[in-house]
């Protein structure tokens, strides 16, 4: 359920973590100019780290880059609902190469082609 009040970050964080940010990672971004899908997002990230034993020590300015740059443009939502295409160049190597086997071959008989996407 998206948040309806200005959500403050440092305030969720204290509130899930029970304690507070350092001031200058607190103010580096606000939440209420994030997506309601990544806003989720966070809530539940909190709660994850709070079940987890999470410091709030642990905070690093990379990671609020990451929930606050990165995480808003890989959910869904950014996507057009689609899941975005995370992938690395050459992962499915094996599978390229009986592709272009399979579209090669001579042979009358019949063949199954698997879509993994």
């Amino acid at each position: 359920m998206p948040m309806t009040a200005e959500p403050r970050f440092d305030e969720l964080v204290e509130e899930y973590l029970g304690q507070q940010l350092p001031e200058k990672m607190a103010a580096s971004f606000r939440m209420a100019v994030l997506p309601a899908e990544t806003q989720d997002f966070i809530v539940r990230m909190l709660a994850l780290m709070k079940q987890s034993g999470f410091s709030v020590t642990d905070f690093t300015p990379h990671l609020i880059h990451w929930i606050s740059v990165t995480v808003p443009g890989t959910l869904p939502g950014a996507w057009g609902g689609r899941i975005p295409p995370l992938t690395l160049p050459g992962r499915h190597r094996k599978l390229d190469a009986y592709a272009v086997r399979w579209v090669q071959a001579k042979t009358a008989a019949q063949h199954l082609f698997v879509d993994i996407g």
